[in-house]
């Protein structure tokens, strides 16, 4: 099999792994029924109880940075799923708004490239490999489509960085450079030798996931 045929098999492969917002109303203050007690002057006057003031979500925001090395998959086995596995080389550019990861083999060989764009709540994605190019509405659908499952793409820069993704709760670990977020646990202590170690534990409803990072320093 010469090169051509196994980097386009493999592309096609990457891609055919298991594939898989938000209005207000306005009223107005009804007239009050007859017969019904008004207020007197003092209670009119009476200053309201205060309001507490309507919690948001910051949205996301990538952290800027570039970043490259290996990354080694592992899915376990689940509800009939095999266990495996897939290492790639990747090249990782995050700005501000928007982000692109290259995947390679190990032989330098571009496999997919995956772009996205955030514009505040919304993202818009987009896969390009030798089949072609693909658009998806969520990082964790485009991840999904290219690696099996859906991997945190949008907080990777921060975790790289040895620290949680701000717009997202997390639990601090029991040892230092350790803590969850987002269902996964995150071992950013290596970090200083380039390694950052990510597990996602196996549940009824989702497989276990081990991510592997190992940067080039």
């Amino acid at each position: 099999m010469n090169q051509t045929t196994h980097t386009a098999r493999l592309a096609r492969t990457l891609c055919t792994l298991a594939c898989s917002l938000w209005l207000g109303a306005c009223g107005h203050t009804p007239r009050p029924a007859p017969g019904t007690p008004q207020p007197t002057d003092a209670q009119a006057l009476a200053p309201s109880a205060p309001t507490e003031p309507p919690t948001t979500t910051p949205a996301p925001s990538l952290l800027s940075g570039q970043w490259a090395g290996r990354l080694s998959l592992k899915l376990g086995a689940w509800q009939g799923q095999s266990a495996s596995g897939i290492t790639l080389a990747f090249d990782l550019n995050s700005q501000v708004q928007q982000g692109v990861l290259d995947l390679s083999t190990a032989l330098g060989t571009q496999v997919a490239s995956l772009r996205w764009r955030l514009d505040g709540a919304q993202t818009t994605a987009e896969l390009d490999t030798a089949d072609g190019s693909s658009r998806f509405d969520s990082l964790e659908t485009l991840s999904q489509a290219v690696l099996g499952e859906a991997l945190p793409l949008q907080a990777l820069p921060h975790w790289l960085s040895g620290q949680p993704a701000p717009w997202l709760p997390h639990a601090p670990g029991l040892a230092p450079g350790h803590f969850e977020q987002a269902g996964w646990r995150v071992d950013a202590s290596e970090l200083p030798r380039g390694r950052l170690n990510l597990e996602r534990p196996a549940s009824d409803t989702q497989r276990g996931v081990t991510l592997r990072v190992r940067l080039d320093l």
